[in-house]
């Protein structure tokens, strides 16, 4: 995979992970029966999806210094 193809497809996952945050927030702040496990589900994915963009964003990186 390109470099610059990393770089999209990275700041699309951040950008995936923003919108599914700002979800999570109004998810958490709804009453649930369980706050603790819904505080921690509505935060997953967004941080799957920020840590995997951040993986291809620094692989993108590292491929621009190994030039």
């Amino acid at each position: 995979m390109s470099k610059q193809v990393k770089t999209i497809f990275a700041f699309f996952l951040f950008a995936v992970s923003a919108i599914l945050t700002m979800g999570g927030i109004s998810t958490a702040l709804k009453p649930s029966v369980m706050p603790i496990a819904t505080v921690l589900g509505a935060f997953a994915f967004p941080a799957l999806f920020f840590w995997w963009g951040l993986i291809l964003y620094r692989s993108a990186k590292k491929m621009d210094t190994d030039k």
